[in-house]
């Protein structure tokens, strides 16, 4: 059985924007897109643990350190 978020909602995947961080990591994610302050690019959204931590390991294996949010929707 996988673990959901306790609360129903998702983890947000996303990483503060610095230099040529979307570019970069439109190249692992190319559907990344900037949050609409500009301040974040984000990465994707999971109801599954266990898909958030294969996100993740991607992620870091190219050089990406990324941050996880859970959402309540």
């Amino acid at each position: 059985m996988k673990k959901e978020t306790t609360n129903g909602g998702f983890y947000k995947v996303n990483v503060d924007t610095t230099g040529n961080t979307l570019a970069e990591v439109r190249k692992v994610i190319p559907d990344a897109y900037l949050s609409p302050e500009g301040k974040y690019v984000y990465l994707g959204a999971f109801k599954s643990k266990d898909r958030l931590k294969q996100h993740l390991e991607l992620l870091k294996e190219k050089g990406i350190t990324a941050r996880v949010e859970e959402s309540d929707s």
